[in-house]
C-alpha cells in the first residue's frame, strides 16, 4: 500500500499556525501552565523563511505563552526530533532547565516539484509539540548518530543558500530551489549502513526484540520502511507505520508516530521503544526511551 493520504496547509496557514495549534493541545492534554516552559527547541526541516531563526518564528503567536522563554534551532533534518531529544535531555541532565518543548512543524507543500511525483507525492504538511521534562519514570536511555557525507546530493535542494542564492533564480534555475531526490542510492546506503548502527544499540543495552515494545521509524515511504524493518529483523508486529495516513512528515514524522501510537494505546508509561530514522546528508539515527 501507498501514501491513501496526507495534508497539505491552506488559506492563511503556515509553520508557525500549525505550531501554536500544536502547543495548545499538547498544554491543554499535560495539564502544564506555559509559563513553566524554560526552553523552546524547533526541530524542523523546513524553513518558513531564511532569518530569523526557526524557533523565533515559531513563537512569532506565542509570546503571551512564553514571555521569557530560551529558545534554538536544532536542524538534522528528517532526524531532527531525535537529535533534539538528545540536545534536551542532556540540558535537563544539567539542570539547565526543569521543562522543554520541542517544536516539529513542517510544511512542505510549497517546495514539492510535481515533475517528479514520485517524490513529491510522499510529503505532507503537519506539525508536533513535545513536552519534555525529567522524570524518574521516563528516560532517554542511548541515541546513536551516523553520517555519510557521500550521499549528500541524494536528498537536496540546492538553492536558496550562498551557492545558489536567490539572485540566481530565474526560469532555467527553476529545479534548483525545489526538493530533489535520488531514492535508489539513497534506500541502498540505507541498507548498507542502517542494521550495524541498531545492532550496535541494541547489543550496549541488552537488548532482543522481546524487550522492544515498539519500534517509531521515520516515516519516509511504505518501500523505505518495508526495506527498514526487513533489514534490521524487526517484528512487523512492532513496527509501527502511520505514513498510509500522513505522508512523510519530515522531522515531525517520528513524534507524531510516537503521538499516535500512545494515542491508540500501543505504548504504556514504562515501556521501551526505538526511535529510528534516516535525514538528509545522509545521517542514520536511533533512539532508545523508556516511554
Amino acid at each position: 500500500m501507498g501514501v491513501v493520504a496526507r495534508h497539505y496547509c491552506s488559506g492563511g496557514e503556515d509553520a508557525a499556525v500549525l505550531a501554536r495549534r500544536a502547543t495548545a493541545q499538547a498544554l491543554e492534554v499535560a495539564g502544564v501552565d506555559p509559563r513553566s516552559v524554560e526552553l523552546v527547541v524547533a526541530a524542523c526541516g523546513t524553513y518558513q523563511q531564511p532569518l530569523p531563526y526557526r524557533a523565533a518564528t515559531l513563537l512569532r503567536d506565542m509570546g503571551d505563552w512564553f514571555p521569557e522563554v530560551a529558545s534554538f534551532d536544532v536542524d538534522s533534518t528528517c532526524l531532527s526530533f531525535v537529535v533534539a531529544c538528545q540536545t534536551v535531555a542532556n540540558a535537563l541532565a544539567l539542570g539547565q532547565y526543569r521543562r522543554a518543548l520541542i517544536l516539529c512543524s513542517e510544511v512542505t507543500s510549497p517546495g514539492l516539484d510535481w515533475r517528479h511525483p514520485e517524490a513529491a507525492a510522499l510529503f505532507g504538511d503537519g506539525a508536533v509539540a513535545v513536552l519534555v521534562e525529567a522524570d524518574p519514570a521516563s528516560a532517554l536511555l542511548d541515541t546513536c548518530l551516523r553520517t555519510f557525507p557521500e550521499g549528500r546530493s541524494w536528498c537536496q535542494i540546492p538553492g536558496g543558500g550562498s551557492k545558489f542564492p536567490p539572485s540566481c533564480f530565474d526560469e532555467s534555475s527553476f529545479g534548483e530551489f525545489l526538493f530533489q531526490m535520488n531514492g535508489k542510492e539513497l534506500y541502498r546506503l540505507v541498507a548498507e549502513r542502517l542494521p550495524g548502527l541498531v545492532e550496535a544499540v541494541m547489543s550496549r543495552n541488552g537488548l532482543t526484540w522481546d524487550r522492544v515494545a515498539l519500534v517509531l521509524p521515520h516515516q519516509a515511504s511504505p518501500s523505505a520502511m518495508r526495506l527498514v524493518r526487513h533489514r534490521i529483523g524487526c517484528p512487523k508486529e512492532k513496527f509501527y507505520s502511520v505514513i498510509e495516513r500522513m505522508g512523510n512528515l519530515v522531522a515531525a514524522s517520528i513524534p507524531m508516530a510516537l503521538h499516535l501510537a500512545v494515542e491508540e494505546g500501543l505504548l504504556h508509561r514504562g515501556q521501551t521503544a526505538m526511535l529510528l530514522g534516516t535525514s538528509a546528508g545522509v545521517s542514520l539515527g536511533a533512539c532508545l526511551i523508556r516511554y
